[in-house]
């Protein structure tokens, strides 16, 4: 069935900066754990009654909390909260009338939704604002949460979809529709948005930048303390190593991952912060701060840097757990260590597998290694010099731009309808090693061009080279 747009007959109202903040601020106070997440049974005290019956605006919540004669439990405090969300999306909504719905129906087939949980993020991500995208963002982390703990809060996929699809997906127009094709209609609907909520929940829950938790850190803080026990969580199980244990420019991408450009100012101001304060402490009449960074060159395990700051400024630090437990503290305590010793210029640009001069590094030693030029060089051979000592997080990023660039060249077809990819790789077989094809040239240019795996556009002419030459080469490997 194919769904038509049409605006919302609701009164809707223009989506402002005062719009997001208001969203993000009520997803914060959403209790993922409590049966009051999206399930509204009835206005149970004054708060929910209040909620639902005042305008919506910023003071709602904690006008209503003040005026209560007890103060709000986090059951009611959700059910108000979910509630005035919903109102709040139905005002002003992130989709048209089945908006949502045609961007998905390409995705469809023979009647059953067969897109990835990537490709219906993408769908229905694509053409939204930047500020509508990250309240999106922040939903999908956490209806996640929702889900994630369905045995507490009796919430099914289901039932969430059932709660919340309408809201989030408004349905296209039936206008003209005979009752049973009405029928039909509305079950479609349902059906989709059923499909919808579990390929997006599937991928919240694969993209750790996608977290609810952190939405509304304090203000002057970077991180909830749950956002940045997440963050850290995640990074440990990517690399299969400790906090302590990883290198601190994988610490700084993992957590800078994502953030706003304020969050982002916030934390590298900081650091600078810390930084200076370090380089200036004077020990014994001098200051030891470049000595010390020296001998933790010589010996890592020896971490000394992070005793140059006092220990209650480590504990404050907005980069850090605002939680005053022994767990936190030492936390914070390697978190400032690690921050302390970034080297910015190894930190690839967000989304980048390397910088420029580590890429172009390991292509000069690969070349002096192997007395050829990268463009004689086996792709295997090539592989292995580009992904050697990656951390994990750098080296899952690497094998899924391969697995995508793969993809891209399967795409492209001849009149024929053969695949140009193969017919070249053919082409090259039965010529007996005297024709070698460029297999990029199956890719967009412009994809080429921007590949994670290759030298930034900044590199000029230098970049237009190279990225070709890697991509043929790693369009070539376990071929």
């Amino acid at each position: 069935m194919n769904f038509t747009t049409e605006p919302n007959k609701i009164e809707t109202k223009a989506w402002t900066d005062d719009t997001t903040t208001f969203n993000l601020a009520l997803i914060g106070k959403i209790d993922p754990k409590s049966k009051g997440a999206f399930r509204v049974g009835g206005a149970k005290t004054e708060v929910l009654q209040r909620v639902d019956t005042q305008n919506i605006d910023h003071g709602v919540l904690s006008e209503i909390s003040r005026k209560s004669a007890t103060p709000p439990d986090s059951e009611t405090i959700t059910e108000a909260a979910s509630s005035t969300l919903k109102e709040s999306l139905k005002q002003r909504p992130l989709y048209d009338r089945g908006e949502a719905m045609q961007k998905t129906d390409h995705l469809v087939e023979e009647g059953k939704f067969i897109g990835t949980p990537e490709e219906t993020y993408e769908a229905l991500t694509g053409g939204l604002s930047p500020e509508k995208k990250q309240v999106f963002d922040q939903l999908l982390g956490l209806f996640s949460e929702v889900v994630a703990n369905e045995e507490t809060n009796s919430m099914h996929l289901s039932n969430l979809a059932i709660a919340f699809g309408p809201t989030l997906f408004p349905e296209g127009s039936s206008e003209g529709m005979s009752p049973m094709e009405g029928i039909a209609f509305a079950g479609e609907n349902t059906k989709r948005q059923t499909a919808l909520f579990e390929n997006l929940i599937e991928y919240a829950a694969s993209q750790n930048a996608i977290a609810p938790a952190e939405a509304t850190p304090e203000e002057g803080r970077v991180f909830t303390d749950d956002g940045l026990k997440a963050r850290i969580a995640a990074l440990e199980e990517k690399e299969d190593k400790s906090l302590e244990e990883i290198e601190p420019e994988d610490v700084y991408a993992a957590l800078t991952e994502g953030l706003s450009d304020e969050q982002k100012a916030l934390f590298d101001g900081e650091i600078e912060s810390l930084r200076d304060e370090a380089k200036n402490k004077e020990i014994l009449g001098g200051k030891p701060y470049e000595s010390w960074k020296q001998t933790e060159v010589d010996n890592p395990a020896r971490s000394l840097i992070v005793l140059l700051i006092d220990s209650d400024r480590i504990q404050n630090t907005p980069l850090g757990l605002s939680s005053r437990s022994p767990k936190a503290r030492e936390t914070n305590k390697i978190l400032v260590d690690k921050l302390l010793r970034v080297d910015k210029a190894k930190v690839p640009e967000e989304g980048r597998v390397f910088t420029g001069d580590d890429l172009k590094a390991r292509i000069a030693t690969l070349e002096e290694k192997e007395g050829k030029s990268l463009k004689e060089i086996e792709p295997g051979k090539v592989y292995t010099a580009l992904t050697e000592g990656l951390s994990g997080r750098r080296k899952a990023l690497f094998n899924k731009e391969m697995k995508a660039l793969r993809a891209a060249a399967m795409e492209k077809q001849t009149p024929d309808g053969s695949i140009y990819y193969e017919s070249m790789i053919q082409a090259e077989a039965q010529s007996g090693g005297l024709v070698r094809l460029n297999l990029s040239l199956v890719i967009e240019t412009e994809a080429v061009q921007d590949s994670p795996l290759g030298l930034s556009d900044s590199e000029g002419r230098e970049a237009y080279i190279t990225n070709s030459i890697l991509v043929d080469k790693l369009l070539r490997v376990g071929s």
